[in-house]
């Protein structure tokens, strides 16, 4: 081996040697933000998060670690973002057992209160904290609720809850006399053997359930000392942690629905009072039953005269072909569906948007006129700064 390829090996290894050493103190990775940070360093250059430094510093941190862990492992102070996450998260989880609670203890209802909030605090929280699932299975929780539970069941008025009608006809004689007989007993045509037949609840049902689920959260969150936004409950931890923005969303998300129809769209028709069936007009129908025609009158010789001589039988009463003997016709009001579309809201379910803020929830703030200092150059008391304040028209809800 020449002397001119000796120095050119040993040049070699000492370049990989000093490669070899750069890559060991860059491969160090934030757990926060992912760049990579020297071994030496407590912090993170880019975003300033704790490092903490252990044998195994070179490793990768797993994609579940948390930032508090690394926070106490340096001795540092979690951040707000984490405060916010860990107290919304405990929020969330306690929203929903008092939810499952209202719904096994009482109506159904009686849940929109505490799911409607939980909701609202998983949307704030974001997608980092809570995946999109989360919220969209809420929603649909609360859709189902609102389409199965404004129902409710009545004793069926036409065999007063017995499930069996006596079935009667009337027999008319020769002679134009009519007499009412019993032929059998058969299953109630009106509630199918039920016994019960569904009813929608009216506007004023659903306010009595629905207030009574409303008060008990109510209750429930003063006593636990939280924190109102509109009609939303935050723990006071989250008070100073979140921005203006957040806040109107949260008043949003559990804004108070229309006052007639409850947030359900649709009100009881009042024409069959929520039941979707009227009693049926057609000439002659009685109880689902057609009497017979009374046979013609003989006034002497001519056409009567015959026809009587030629049918002189009992003629028996028939079910009606317009109800087929359930008394009853699909009520024209509402097409049969029991409901109709709620006037005051055009089926939407919310009251009209907040002119004043145009249904966004927050508007500048009249203190600082949106600057967010006051006139020594502090920063304002009344917006924290922000410039923005709730609109004190709809409380940040966006609605009337």
């Amino acid at each position: 081996m020449t002397i001119k390829k000796s120095r050119f090996i040993t040049c070699l290894t000492v370049l990989l040697a000093f490669v070899l050493y750069l890559y060991a103190e860059s491969i160090l990775v934030c757990g926060k933000c992912g760049y990579e940070i020297s071994e030496r360093s407590n912090f993170c250059g880019h975003c300033g998060a704790p490092v903490a430094v252990t044998d195994t510093a070179h490793a990768l941190p797993d994609g579940n670690s948390e930032i508090e862990t690394s926070a106490a492992q340096a001795g540092k102070t979690q951040s707000d973002d984490d405060i916010v996450n860990k107290v919304v998260r405990q929020a969330f989880d306690e929203d929903i057992a008092t939810a499952r609670k209202y719904a096994q203890t009482g109506h159904p209802l009686q849940s929109l209160a505490p799911l409607q909030n939980a909701r609202a605090l998983a949307a704030v929280a974001g997608s980092a904290n809570f995946p999109a699932d989360a919220v969209n299975n809420l929603t649909k929780s609360i859709t189902d609720i609102h389409a199965s539970s404004t129902s409710t069941l009545i004793t069926c008025p036409r065999c007063n809850g017995d499930r069996r009608i006596p079935l009667k006809k009337e027999i008319q004689g020769l002679q134009g006399e009519t007499t009412s007989i019993q032929t059998e007993v058969v299953r109630c045509p009106k509630c199918s053997g039920a016994g019960q037949i569904r009813r929608t609840m009216t506007p004023g049902e659903l306010a009595v359930i629905l207030e009574k689920g409303r008060k008990a959260y109510r209750e429930k969150n003063l006593l636990a000392g939280n924190f109102r936004i509109g009609e939303a409950w935050i723990p006071n931890e989250l008070v100073e942690k979140i921005d203006i923005h957040q806040k109107a969303r949260l008043s949003k998300l559990t804004a108070l629905p229309c006052r007639d129809c409850h947030g359900f769209g649709k009100q009881a028709c009042r024409q069959c009072n929520g039941t979707g069936m009227i009693r049926c007009t057609a000439p002659g129908c009685v109880d689902g039953m057609v009497k017979p025609e009374p046979p013609p009158t003989v006034t002497g010789a001519g056409r009567q005269q015959v026809q009587r001589i030629e049918s002189p039988t009992r003629r028996l009463s028939e079910p009606c072909q317009v109800c087929k003997g359930t008394a009853e016709v699909a009520c024209s009001g509402c097409n049969g569906t029991s409901s109709v579309i709620c006037s005051r809201c055009k089926g939407t379910g919310m009251p009209p948007n907040c002119r004043r803020c145009r249904s966004e929830g927050i508007v500048e703030c009249r203190k600082c006129r949106g600057t967010g200092i006051d006139r020594d150059g502090a920063s304002c008391p009344d917006c924290a700064g922000e410039g923005l304040e709730l609109c004190k028209t709809c409380g940040g809800s966006g609605y009337d």
